[in-house]
């Protein structure tokens, strides 16, 4: 990510440059799952796209990235950091 320093980008590009840090920090949430919680976060991965209908890993990529892809690129028209 960029510090404060805006990059003309298309939206694939977007895309391409920011989603992989949000897929990490999203993905961080999932690592130290109570056993109690683990078929509530295996739904919520389904939906994330993480997962097939069977809780098994999925083979394609989601496309439910757009909100935090949009929040990224907002702040840094701001003239925010991203990265924060």
């Amino acid at each position: 990510m960029t510090s404060g320093v805006i990059i003309p980008l298309n939206l694939d590009q977007a895309f391409e440059y920011y989603i992989p840090a949000v897929e990490r920090e999203l993905s961080n949430l999932f690592l130290n799952v109570p056993p109690h919680l683990e078929s509530f976060y295996g739904m919520i991965s389904y939906h994330m796209g993480w997962l097939d209908e069977n809780l098994a890993p999925a083979p394609h990529k989601s496309g439910k990235r757009l909100r935090p892809l949009l929040c990224l690129l907002a702040c840094e028209c701001a003239g925010g950091d991203p990265a924060d």
